[in-house]
């Protein structure tokens, strides 16, 4: 079994230990392209989505793409922000901004 990597800090109290867990639930934004559609059982895909961080109420862009997967018939926008839940080893669109 692989235990997860720990980061250590150390308080006032003496030192701590925190596990570090890969994040369930990240930001993103889709690309000029956005996410197609799901047709049938195939699930709309793009791989050009970028993740983001939220600092402090600020979006900051890591610069990183990932794979992201579409549930929904109705394809996401082009450059909508949405949000991406990990099952397993993708990411799922939780649900897209509205438009105006």
């Amino acid at each position: 079994m692989v235990s997860p990597p720990l980061q250590a800090s150390l308080t006032p109290t003496g030192l701590r230990l925190a596990c570090m867990i890969p994040a369930t639930t990240r930001i993103a934004k889709a690309s000029s392209s956005g996410i197609p559609a799901r047709v049938g059982s195939t699930l709309g895909k793009a791989t050009d989505v970028v993740l983001y961080d939220l600092a402090e109420g600020v979006l900051a862009s890591e610069t990183v793409t990932e794979t992201a997967y579409n549930m929904s018939t109705t394809a996401i926008g082009a450059n909508s922000y949405v949000m991406l839940n990990r099952v397993g080893n993708y990411w799922i669109v939780a649900f897209e901004d509205c438009p105006a």
